[in-house]
């Protein structure tokens, strides 16, 4: 019995597979990153504008 190559398309499937396997992992298996509520730009609300400033026109 002789078996063929496979296609060019079956062969980037695969690496496309097997990409998306190893980033899914890599993911996965990463340490969680911390929130930046502690000290960073987002904790920290703007001062020039108040969050409940009444409209101009009243």
């Amino acid at each position: 019995m002789h078996r063929h190559r496979p296609a060019r398309g079956t062969l980037l499937r695969l690496a496309a597979v097997a990409a998306l396997l190893v980033t899914a992992a890599a993911t996965s298996w990463s340490p969680a990153q911390t929130c930046a509520a502690e000290g960073g730009v987002a904790a920290v609300p703007p001062v020039s504008m108040p969050a409940a400033a009444p409209h101009p026109s009243g």
